[in-house]
């Protein structure tokens, strides 16, 4: 593999501690969605279980004229995505909803699955009073 030469890119870490990493152009970062479910305190894996992730129709089209998070991992919430009437014609049916975290037979842990930038609607089923 080639990867474009130039004098790099500056990935800087949105979590506070101003870290920054030079990296070559064209990189590409990747998270474990198992370790990200696997750090997280009690009550917020009891939410993440507890989700489900509803995506946009034409989600590439409804997000464009929103501005994307720092960590390229989410949209900026300042109601800019398009209305769903804007939206080339689409169908109810078609509109897919995934579980927030998904257990996999490849996985040991559950891992964190949805595309948070797609996603126009977060279901969440209510806390069974014995948690």
């Amino acid at each position: 593999m080639k990867v474009p030469g130039g004098k790099g890119q500056i990935v800087r870490y949105d979590d506070g501690t101003s870290d920054e990493l030079k990296v070559p152009l064209g990189t590409t970062a990747f998270v474990s969605g198992a370790t990200m479910f696997n750090i997280l305190p009690p009550e917020l894996k009891s939410l993440a279980v507890r989700s489900k992730v509803r995506y946009a129709p034409h989600p590439y089209v409804w997000m464009a004229p929103a501005r994307a998070l720092a960590t390229g991992l989410g949209i900026v919430s300042d109601g800019l995505e398009m209305s769903l009437d804007e939206l080339p014609e689409w169908e109810e049916s078609k509109i897919k909803t995934f579980p927030v975290v998904s257990p996999t037979k490849y996985a040991a842990a559950s891992p964190f699955v949805c595309i948070s930038n797609r996603g126009r609607l977060l279901l969440v089923l209510v806390k069974p009073r014995h948690e």
